[in-house]
């Protein structure tokens, strides 16, 4: 998660008593249990999604859930660990360009993803009504100022830090420190600079390729057949024409990721006018990619591939205003930034598990010590890897809280890890025994 930045909390709950008297009550709890959300639901039996949002301090945040009445103790507690971070870095990586101003799709990527802490009327914003990356910025400067003015710890928001390459800059140290990489108005790379690149990716990097309206499709190709989710063709359009366009949804509708975004107030992703675009060969969607957003005209407009741990993302418009009114719109920002912020999620191991899927952590030390939830300890050895050292654990059968500590003789709790129990166990009181063999 991003510090103080508003973010969507989804919570499934399942009733099986009588739909007029289940009375469930949720509460949300943060450190030192403090209560951060909580609401009294009558829920119609079955399963219902709840979502809420949630603006949480960088850091470590541990969430604890409670339901209440529930006579199964084992079901009514869950807990969830999120990292919180308080920067996003993107690369953006351009050719030496003689463009300037608004003819360098670089100054839209710099508007779009400027912080905007001194907006005008953030004080009257809330969380819930927020509906750009803008808003968030300013909503959370502002909280951080009044939290100040009460005497209060001042909390930082997250920002973005943008490091421009060219393309002889490009190594695997220089990307190190990248949450997405964003390849701007380029149809190829230097082999070593590509190499670079594709290590990047395979080690669990995002990278979002954006040819511009100058590129040559079979340059680009020709560079980029191995990570690209697509091979693109000729632009749809030789001559731009005011009246004619094309505006784009979400393929997958049920995603809740792409769904938020194209839904959003004032950001909808459907709004804005795409002129043109690159066209794309037919029948070269590689097996283990998908198409994200596509166009009215039926033709992809984002595509994503997995390329190891990680994720190329194709985006056929160009990134510049010449092709669309994307870059003035309020959902660009948000996108760019959702990206960003799901790029650097997929960076890290999972913190929150299944019953049976493994622990997998840094351990910079070459070893560390698990404290179980059933009481027990053992120390694993690290495996080394070319970017650090990190453990396995694969003893994850009894659900709960799981230590992970790297400096194996502290009694200082380390990372924390959680196995949640089986969803299909839950409460029978209510149910004949029918019901209950059901």
């Amino acid at each position: 998660l991003l510090a103080l930045q508003p973010a969507r909390f989804r919570l499934t709950l399942g009733c099986y008593g009588d739909p007029d008297t289940a009375q469930t009550h949720v509460t949300v709890t943060g450190s030192g249990d403090r209560t951060l959300y909580e609401q009294t639901y009558s829920l119609a039996n079955g399963e219902k999604t709840l979502d809420f949002v949630l603006a949480l301090p960088a850091g470590e945040s541990t969430l604890t859930v409670r339901l209440a009445p529930d006579d199964l103790a084992a079901d009514n507690v869950i807990r969830r660990t999120f990292t919180v971070r308080p920067r996003l870095v993107i690369a953006v990586v351009q050719d030496l360009v003689t463009k300037t101003g608004f003819e360098n799709p670089r100054t839209w990527l710099n508007l779009a993803l400027a912080n905007a802490g001194s907006e005008a009327g953030a004080r009257d914003t809330s969380y819930r009504e927020i509906t750009s990356a803008a808003q968030a910025y300013a909503a959370a400067n502002q909280a951080a100022a009044e939290r100040a003015e009460e005497g209060a710890q001042p909390e930082q928001p997250f920002s973005i830090e943008i490091e421009g390459k060219i393309p002889e800059q490009v190594s695997a140290e220089s990307l190190s420190r990248a949450d997405l990489v964003i390849v701007v108005d380029m149809a190829a790379m230097p082999g070593e600079a590509f190499e670079a690149l594709r290590r990047h990716v395979v080690r669990g990097g995002t990278v979002l390729l954006a040819p511009g309206p100058d590129a040559d499709p079979e340059a680009f190709n020709r560079c980029f057949t191995t990570i690209a989710p697509l091979l693109l063709a000729a632009p749809a359009a030789a001559t731009l024409d005011p009246e004619r366009y094309e505006h784009s949804y979400a393929e997958s509708g049920e995603d809740p990721f792409w769904r938020d975004l194209e839904s959003a107030p004032g950001a909808n992703l459907g709004s804005p006018r795409f002129y043109n675009h690159y066209t794309t060969r037919p029948g070269s969607l590689a097996p283990d990619a998908r198409v994200l957003l596509s166009l009215t005209d039926n033709a992809p407009l984002l595509a994503e591939r997995r390329v190891g741990r990680g994720h190329v993302l194709l985006w056929t418009a160009g990134l510049g205003a010449d092709w669309h009114s994307m870059a003035v719109h309020a959902g660009f920002p948000v996108m760019l930034i959702s990206l960003a912020n799901q790029a650097m999620e997929r960076r890290e191991f999972r913190r929150n598990l299944d019953p049976g899927a493994p622990i997998i952590a840094p351990a910079p030390g070459g070893h560390a010590r698990i404290v179980r939830p059933d009481g027990g300890t053992e120390t694993v050895e690290a495996a080394p890897a070319t970017d650090g050292a990190f453990i396995r654990y694969d003893r994850t059968d009894v659900p709960g809280d799981y230590d992970v500590r790297t400096d194996v003789a502290a009694d200082v709790p380390g990372l924390a890890y959680h196995v949640r129990p089986d969803p299909a166990a839950s409460d029978l009181r209510t149910l004949d025994a029918e019901g209950q063999a059901a």
